[in-house]
């Protein structure tokens, strides 16, 4: 549901502990209406708006977003709240938060 492609399940899916034969796959059906129209929101309007950079790593990915403070919602409540949203679907995937350089946020 996050843009996960079958290339990087494949390549990763024994770091997530997963046996051969196994699908990496989210299941959307978890979610509500409400949490279904709010994560397509998140995922498709919000997160690429505050997304700087992304890197592909062996054992997972890094995203840098910007922090836009001045913001209503704030970049990261939108960052939490889809994590939250995700963590529902796709079970299988480990967030950690950090901070970086200019205040940046990190996932």
């Amino acid at each position: 549901s996050s843009g996960i492609n079958a290339e990087y399940g494949e390549r990763n899916s024994n770091f997530l502990g997963m046996n051969e034969g196994d699908e990496l796959v989210c299941n959307l059906s978890v979610f509500s209406e409400d949490q279904k129209q709010r994560h397509k929101l998140l995922a498709k309007q919000k997160l690429p708006l505050l997304l700087e950079s992304f890197n592909d790593y062996e054992n997972g990915v890094k995203l840098v977003f910007k922090d836009d403070k001045g913001e209503e919602e704030g970049a990261l409540n939108v960052i939490k709240e889809f994590t939250s949203l995700e963590s529902l679907c796709c079970p299988f995937l480990k967030f950690d938060f950090g901070s970086g350089e200019d205040g940046k946020i990190v996932l």
